[in-house]
């Protein structure tokens, strides 16, 4: 075994199961590899250089041995899809020595890098859900559910937020400057349709844990509230869902082994407490939709020109019977 560097992350990969590329290795006629990004069980992403398009482009490799078919199902997903908070898709090389898709590439980090930082700023995660429950949305109008909105498959471009700035060390992290960072979705291979079979998707989901589990918008909203949980906190994770109305803790796994705090920090709004709370509830029937997540979060975004543009328009009277209803109001 031996290790090698994504980021700030060393990550273990067995010897025999990457493709061990180096800059300047050839992917096809048209791709030269630049530098190696990340890998995960399954496969491995490399930065490289496009000649054709004259760009840098990430590349996405199976690892040696391991069969294509999800990589043709998400290349045939980001053909089919458009969205500006889904990562585009460019084009698929199945059939080359070293069978790739070629994607976007989002020059920043992930969640995942800015909540080791510490706590995040609420204006950041409230900026942040707004994009991710926009994408999540759309995908419920095709029939379709990510499940797998999770921290280090949500990617902000830079220099939007100070913890993503040269030289922002040792100031306090995870700021906003002022302008609102942009998400960009990645891994469309744990989109599913509507109703499909889940096998080994959606962390702890609640109903996704149960045997004959199917895909279902609501598991989507429920891993959405578990990020802005976790970015709200510092990385403390939701281990179950909340229970009954009224509360604004998220009641965790009695026999988890890690002690994750119930409560979320002093000093987020209301609100947005409030949100998160019914996001994670344990009955899917319970939580907002993703359209409802993102009109809710809607009033809460903070910009530059905040202090002189007119108050935000009242919610309607079927979003205000649902905040009504979370609470326990």
């Amino acid at each position: 075994m031996r290790r090698r560097r994504a980021g700030t992350a060393s990550i273990a990969i067995e010897a025999d199961a990457t493709w061990g590329l180096r800059e300047g290795d050839s992917l096809g006629e048209d791709r030269r590899v630049l530098t190696f990004l990340a890998a995960g069980r399954k496969s491995e992403v490399y930065l490289a250089w496009d000649r054709r398009r004259h760009c840098t482009v990430a590349v996405k490799l199976p690892r040696p041995g391991r069969p294509v078919s999800k990589l043709r199902k998400e290349a045939a997903l980001l053909d089919r899809l458009a969205h500006p908070v889904l990562v585009r898709g460019y084009e698929a090389a199945l059939e080359e020595p070293c069978p790739h898709l070629v994607l976007e590439h989002i020059p920043g980090q992930s969640v995942r890098a800015l909540v080791r930082r510490g706590p995040c700023a609420p204006d950041v995660v409230v900026a942040v859900a707004l994009q991710v429950a926009s994408v999540l949305n759309y995908l419920a109008t095709e029939g379709l559910v990510h499940l797998d909105v999770k921290p280090h498959n949500i990617l902000l471009t830079s220099p939007t937020v100070h913890a993503l700035e040269p030289g922002s060390r040792g100031t306090r992290p995870n700021r906003s400057d002022g302008r609102a960072p942009t998400a960009k979705l990645i891994d469309a291979a744990a989109i599913y349709p509507v109703g499909s079979p889940v096998e080994a998707l959606g962390g702890s989901v609640p109903e996704l844990r149960e045997s004959g589990a199917r895909a279902a918008p609501p598991a989507g909203v429920w891993l959405l509230g578990a990020t802005m949980w976790r970015m709200l906190s510092g990385g403390a994770e939701v281990t179950g869902g909340t229970g009954g109305r009224g509360g604004r803790s998220g009641a965790r796994d009695p026999h988890a082994a890690s002690a994750y705090p119930t409560v979320l920090p002093a000093g987020v709004p209301a609100p947005l407490v409030d949100l998160v709370t019914a996001c994670v509830r344990r009955e899917p029937s319970e939580r907002p939709s993703a359209g409802e997540v993102a009109d809710a979060l809607e009033p809460l975004v903070v910009s530059p020109s905040a202090a002189s543009a007119p108050p935000p328009a009242r919610p309607g009277p079927r979003l205000r019977r649902w905040l009504a209803s979370s609470v326990g109001a």
